[in-house]
C-alpha cells in the first residue's frame, strides 16, 4: 500500500481516502439502487422472472447512466 503511495505522490497527485463506510460514493451503489428500485416494480415471482427482469435491466442500461453514476459521485465527492 505505501509503494501505491509513494508512485501516486511521486507525480505530484494527491491521494484522497474514502470515508470507511461510504455508499454515497460509490457507483455501483447507484446501479444496485436502481436495480432493487426496478424488480419492487417488476415483482418477479420465480427465478426464471428475476433472470428475465435483470436481464431486461441490463439490456436497458445506457452508457450515458453508467457515466452519470460516477458524475454524481464525483460531484459528492467534492463536498467530502
Amino acid at each position: 500500500m505505501l509503494l501505491v503511495i509513494q508512485t501516486i505522490e511521486s507525480v505530484s497527485a494527491k491521494v484522497l481516502f474514502l470515508p470507511t463506510y461510504s455508499p454515497e460514493l460509490n457507483p455501483i451503489e447507484m446501479l444496485w439502487s436502481k436495480l432493487k428500485a426496478f424488480l419492487r416494480k417488476i415483482k418477479p415471482r420465480t427465478r426464471a422472472d428475476l433472470d428475465t427482469a435483470v436481464s431486461c435491466f441490463i439490456a436497458s442500461l445506457q452508457q450515458k447512466d453508467l457515466l452519470g453514476y460516477f458524475l454524481e459521485t464525483e460531484a459528492r465527492a467534492v463536498f467530502i
